[in-house]
């Protein structure tokens, strides 16, 4: 076979499926081998499937994660999708498991392990595979895992294979939620996954048919098999971990690869020593309930039965405190008894030194002074927008990572996609949105160009927050950019507001507190003046976040009137807060 695909020379089947097939070929261009998946052509057709593709195409190559085999290139060529990543000499997971039936509980563990690492970071990238099962698990020969068949856009549909034996091949994996409600989160990977590993310690599936309909009810259905109890050798501590990573319940799962594959090492690493115990499933309300046996420790004292009862005693009595009682000896003469000394008073054993617990808070205060001010890790950068296709204030993001901005003016956003009609600005600080912005492109230069307000409140908002720009085309979004945007405001407003934040809910807390003393009707001086002089500071706090939010800074007089009527209420509703306070103790038994 020698066959031209664009700049690739196509010289050998490698090997085919469902959704594809690959080849091993010849890159002309830079001059290496290669392996290229060819998608089939009926995919193209499919509505959104191309640019679904591509998004997740683009996501694994920008992954950085050494079990996930990189992807070299991706495009369309005559029609077919296509993926370029090297060629790796290695056997899949399926052959091994057909050819040796099952692993060693040390080998399994090792083989979850690395796969967990490289799904752990896919998921952290917003994708998920939808289809793990051994054959997408390659083996080298120094056992190096690799987790393949990412980027090919699976959906709903993936169950549309028309082989018979790969439909089941595929179900066998498949989490019950997928059967039911059709949904696909990292949950679900966590699922196959389990069910690899049970896989690995048995060498057969958790629910084996011969038809769709018995695989698909052993998963909506039956309780996860016990490895332990099918496969002589493997450490009874793995039936929990199936148990918990099979659960029928998500919510009930371990909630990423890596929790199951650190559960899966514990297991074993508890089947290593004689004297270990098998750890129960950690969640007691899983699908499936174990009764393990449980060793009693070596050390363990165990006095020897008590005598049974004379008979003429109810043989159900009531069973008292176990207690260990030595052999009478016969009795001493009696000496006669001396007399009783004076005995000390025992004294109480000294509280242990606060020195220590004291070092360790200095210490972790440190470390965490150090974390916030030096930082872990960084925002995500970059997205499957191309370069060039997104500019902000005439900057491209893709070329530093970081635009600057003036927030206090508007932003110009120049989209160059083609039939792009709108483009929205997000921003977002640890995860949650913080502000959002969309706006229709008008034609330009280079295409399309947009002018939108800040996001957020323009004062308040200083310093780097991470941004993402969306492309829309006829509402539906074609791309999308993340970066980090570095507002240039000064920080000294940004600062006011969180000092005003914290001001505002220690007094009303203060408030708060004051009032309830008075309520429960005890006559302090203390309180009476704590609650105008917080009611007060109160209003001085609200006071600034009006000027804060609003950009309307206040005068003296607004000042002043503020905190005065404030205090006036404070005091009020301290003086009815004393009465009702007394009213309450005259009502009390005892008093009149």
């Amino acid at each position: 076979m020698d066959e031209e695909f664009g700049r690739y020379r196509l010289s050998g089947l490698i090997g085919k499926g469902g959704m594809g097939q690959v080849y091993r070929a010849h890159d002309t261009e830079i001059g290496r081998d290669v392996a290229i998946k060819v998608l089939p052509a009926d995919l193209v057709g499919e509505p959104g499937y191309r640019e679904r593709f591509r998004r997740e195409a683009y996501t694994v190559a920008r992954l950085n994660e050494p079990h996930i085999i990189p992807i070299y290139d991706t495009g369309e060529i005559d029609g077919r999708l296509y993926l370029v990543m090297p060629i790796v000499e290695g056997v899949d997971l399926q052959t091994l498991l057909a050819r040796d039936e099952a692993m060693t509980p040390a080998l399994a563990v090792k083989v979850i392990e690395q796969v967990a690492a490289a799904l752990d970071a896919a998921h952290a990238a917003g994708l998920v595979h939808r289809d793990i099962k051994p054959s997408n698990v390659l083996m080298t020969s120094t056992e190096f895992a690799y987790l393949i068949d990412f980027g090919i856009a699976h959906d709903t549909k993936e169950t549309r294979l028309t082989q018979t034996g790969s439909v089941i091949g595929t179900l066998a994996y498949m989490a019950p939620e997928r059967f039911t409600t059709g949904s696909a989160d990292a949950r679900a990977d966590v699922y196959a996954l389990a069910c690899v590993l049970h896989e690995c310690l048995t060498g057969q599936s958790p629910y084996p048919g011969k038809s769709m309909e018995q695989v698909m009810a052993g998963h909506l259905t039956m309780d996860p098999p016990r490895p332990a109890a099918l496969k002589p050798g493997v450490p009874p501590g793995f039936d929990p971990v199936i148990a918990r990573g099979m659960a029928k319940d998500p919510d009930r799962r371990y909630q990423t690869a890596t929790e199951l594959a650190v559960a899966a090492r514990v297991a074993l690493s508890a089947n290593a020593g004689p004297t270990a115990t098998t750890p129960a499933p950690a969640d007691p309300a899983d699908d499936a309930t174990f009764v393990i046996d449980r060793p009693e420790p070596e050390t363990a004292v165990i006095a020897p039965p008590s005598p049974k009862p004379p008979a003429d005693r109810p043989a159900a009595a009531a069973v008292s405190t176990p207690r260990v009682t030595t052999p009478q000896q016969p009795a001493a003469p009696q000496q006669p008894a001396a007399p009783q000394q004076p005995v000390a008073p025992q004294q109480p054993a000294a509280p242990p030194s606060p020195a220590i617990p004291f070092v360790v808070a200095a210490v972790l205060a440190l470390a965490a002074v150090a974390v916030a001010l030096i930082g872990l890790g960084a925002p995500p950068v970059g997205g499957d927008l191309p370069p060039g296709a997104v500019t902000v204030n005439g900057i491209d993001p893709s070329l530093t990572g970081e635009v600057s901005v003036d927030l206090s003016k508007p932003l110009s956003l120049a989209v160059a996609a083609p039939g792009a009609g709108a483009v929205t600005l997000a921003l977002n600080i640890f995860g949650v949105p913080v502000g959002h912005r969309e706006a229709a492109l008008a034609p330009g230069p280079t295409g399309g160009v947009a002018t939108l307000p800040s996001p957020v409140n323009r004062f308040v908002l200083a310093g780097r927050v991470p941004a993402e720009i969306t492309v829309l085309r006829e509402g539906a979004p074609v791309g999308t950019y993340r970066f980090t945007l570095n507002s240039t405001q000064p920080a000294t407003v940004t600062v006011t507001a969180l000092v005003t934040l914290v001001l505002l809910l220690l007094a009303a807390a203060y408030v708060e507190s004051h009032l309830r003393v008075l309520r429960r009707g005890r006559e302090r001086p203390t309180s009476m003046v704590a609650v105008p002089v917080f009611s007060a500071v109160f209003a001085v706090g609200v006071v600034v976040a009006a000027w804060v939010l609003l950009a309307k800074p206040p005068t003296v007089t607004t000042l002043a009137v503020s905190a005065g009527l404030a205090a006036g209420a404070g005091l009020a509703a301290a003086i009815g807060s004393s009465r009702a306070g007394r009213r309450a103790r005259a009502r009390r038994p005892g008093r009149r």
